[in-house]
């Protein structure tokens, strides 16, 4: 009823049963028309449902305090449909965040990997100059000795 489960209270039980008893039957036992012990099994069975129907009421209704909605005035197609929906949407949401993640982690290796080479970059430059400074101070040495060289062969 409320689960969408038709069944069978006992009272529509017994109207049933009065109104099979009054239909013209050869034989004036239920029982008698049908094959031997189906009314007992039906019974047990119908026993059965009833407890797993009131068990799942209850099952819903502990739900519905846990998440929070009335379980009278929404059904169990739509609360599943909603929580399907969430599912998927969580699961979307997940997959974009890692993306997301990736995209910031492969940022930083590109920063990273541009500020090494920017380093590298200065430190050939700077022993590119040191190595030009050198020349310059050889050069300069160089011309010094040679100018001594021969100043003193002038003499």
């Amino acid at each position: 009823m409320c689960l969408g489960v038709a069944l069978w209270d006992a009272e529509s039980l017994h109207r049933h049963r009065v109104m099979l008893s009054l239909c013209p039957h050869p034989s004036a036992s239920l029982d008698s028309a049908l094959p031997h012990g189906f009314s007992k099994h039906a019974r047990e069975q119908y026993e059965k449902l009833s407890t797993m129907h009131k068990n799942m009421q209850k099952l819903y209704e502990n739900m519905g305090s846990f998440y929070a909605f009335d379980p009278h005035t929404l059904s169990v197609e739509d609360f599943f449909g909603e929580l399907a929906n969430f599912r998927t949407l969580f699961m979307d949401a997940v997959k974009e965040n890692q993306k997301k993640r990736e995209m910031e982690e492969k940022i930083k290796r590109a920063k990273l990997a541009k500020e090494k080479a920017e380093r590298e970059k200065q430190e050939r430059q700077q022993k590119k100059k040191q190595l030009i400074d050198m020349n310059k101070v050889c050069y300069v040495i160089f011309s010094a000795v040679q100018h001594s060289y021969t100043y003193s062969l002038g003499r």
